[in-house]
């Protein structure tokens, strides 16, 4: 392994080349716009819009936030209790098996 990767950029550069002749070849897209074609500059620069709120409006929203995050955390809180309960079921009944398993390697 002398070239340290050569082989995968060799491909590389030979995958570059070959994406750049079917772009060239107008068979392969024959309504084909690139980047040399578009005229950006009739494009204006849209600037986000951001609209007054008034304090009722923005207090309704951090409520709906809240309410939103005091359910989130009830989901998480329901799935770890549910998934602790699991995990505790089967360890009960892992002990169980193993016991009996114990007495019955004992009485062999």
């Amino acid at each position: 392994m002398l070239g340290g990767g050569a082989g995968h950029i060799a491909d590389m550069v030979a995958r570059l080349k070959n994406n750049r002749s079917m772009l060239k070849n107008k068979r392969f897209f024959k309504n084909r716009k690139t980047a040399e074609d578009i005229d950006f500059s009739k494009h204006k620069e849209q600037k986000p819009y951001y609209g007054k709120a008034s304090k009722k409006q923005l207090q309704k929203i951090r409520d709906e936030l809240n309410e939103d995050q005091r359910k989130a955390v009830g989901k998480k809180v329901m799935i770890l209790l549910v998934s602790i309960t699991i995990t505790l079921f089967f360890v009960f009944l892992i002990v169980v098996f193993l016991e009996d398993v114990l007495e019955f390697i004992r009485n062999f």
